[in-house]
């Protein structure tokens, strides 16, 4: 009960704190390396201990996702959601410089494969103690009423199936 409220409280302070700054159409075009590049997004912040970087294209049609979380392990972010259930899903490990990129979608407490691929362009690289994960996806079908759901976690093995470490969901306005 105790671990389920502490998430709770977390995704609510995500929320609030994401909620202080619209996301809108900029110049920036982040290149998806595995690598975060100073000024490379338009947004940063700071949730349960992993940096969440986004930018929106100059068209407000493709969407520009860093993250960057203090692990070894997988690396996930889920999007159209604040919780797993309904999220497009993008997981990524890196086993001994074999990167690993999954599009799930999520169902319930847990999460399967798609059958296509709707990334634009994807790379997940481990460096030191931490994994960051790169990717661009189309915005369409992602905001509902002005909001981007958003659900983050990280775990300590290189799979996709293991259960997470740490966990956040937040929510974003967003002005394509």
């Amino acid at each position: 009960m105790r671990k389920f409220l502490v998430i709770s409280v977390l995704a609510l302070t995500a929320a609030v704190a994401l909620g202080a700054q619209d996301l809108v159409p900029g110049p920036g075009k982040p290149v998806a390396d595995g690598v975060v590049a100073a000024g490379e997004y338009a947004l940063v912040r700071e949730l349960s201990g992993m940096k969440l970087h986004l930018s929106l294209s100059a068209d407000g049609k493709t969407l520009g996702v860093g993250l960057v979380a203090p692990t070894k392990g997988w690396v996930a972010v889920g999007l159209g959601s604040r919780v797993m259930d309904g999220a497009f899903m993008v997981l990524a490990f890196d086993a001994g410089g074999k990167p690993s990129v999954s599009e799930q979608r999520g169902a319930g407490r847990s999460h399967s494969p798609l059958t296509g691929s709707v990334l634009g362009a994807s790379a997940v690289k481990e460096a030191g103690e931490s994994t960051t994960l790169e990717f661009s996806v189309p915005l369409s079908g992602l905001v509902a009423g002005g909001k981007l759901g958003l659900v983050l976690a990280y775990g300590t093995a290189d799979n996709f199936t293991s259960r997470h470490a740490a966990r956040v969901g937040a929510e974003l306005g967003v002005k394509p």
